[in-house]
């Protein structure tokens, strides 16, 4: 079999934890190309207009209005059972 060389581009912003000193030798040792990002940019990154969405469908909700996480019984141990728990919504 033959082995494809692949590029990768990845984006991020640029928290703390992204910039951090072993966040960077990581990229620079796996030959990954970091784009540049101006920082407090979030109309620039697709997956925050998900983001913003999902939240202000939970929060019209009347999953929220009607009965509270903490109401269940039991209420939601894990992030599989809250993500039924909201689709059912």
């Amino acid at each position: 079999t033959r082995w494809e060389i692949v590029e990768y581009d990845f984006q991020q912003d640029n928290a703390t934890v992204h910039t951090s000193k072993l966040t960077r030798t990581f990229f620079d040792n796996s030959d990954i190309n970091v784009i540049k990002w101006p920082g407090q940019s979030p109309n620039l990154n697709p997956i925050e207009h998900l983001w913003d969405e999902l939240e202000r469908q939970i929060r019209k909700s009347a999953f929220l209005q009607s009965s509270s996480l903490s109401q269940r019984n039991p209420p939601p141990v894990s992030e599989r059972e809250l993500a039924v728990i909201l689709q059912e919504e």
